[in-house]
């Protein structure tokens, strides 16, 4: 008989979480459907974005690459030459919803999942400052 195991560990926005090493929490691929407003199919397009669930499926993060105007807010879609996408770290869900398109891209304990989740969220910055440009036309 194993004997389990909790630990106080920082997730990646610097915050305790109380883990269980010995349960399942998982990393999850979730795909946000974007309407068609045409009313020519269901959706067209979609926003991805990757989740980490705790052995309950509670979503304990969210990471996103938004749409980011000029002046740092989020924005729904990027139009302006100025505004870029940035990664942005929740916590618990943002876009989430458990109805939408899933796939689990990796599981195990909690420590093996916060360092996957710590090595993603600490490319964010890099990332930002690369000021990608989001400008969609249609």
């Amino acid at each position: 008989m194993t004997q389990a195991t909790s630990t106080a560990l920082l997730n990646g926005n610097n915050q305790f979480y109380i883990s269980n090493n010995s349960a399942t929490y998982s990393i999850s691929e979730v795909q946000f459907p974007i309407p068609n407003n045409l009313g020519i199919i269901n959706h067209f397009a979609g926003h991805d974005m990757f989740v980490l669930k705790d052995s309950t499926a509670n979503v304990v993060a969210e990471l996103d690459g938004l749409a980011t105007a000029k002046d740092g807010d989020i924005i729904p879609i990027g139009f302006a030459p100025s505004d870029t996408l940035n990664t942005y770290e929740f916590n618990g869900s943002y876009l989430y919803q458990p109805s939408y398109s899933q796939a689990t891209v990796a599981s195990g304990s909690y420590t093996q999942m916060m360092n996957l989740w710590n090595a993603a969220t600490s490319c964010a910055a890099d990332l930002n400052s690369e000021n990608w440009l989001c400008c969609t036309i249609f």
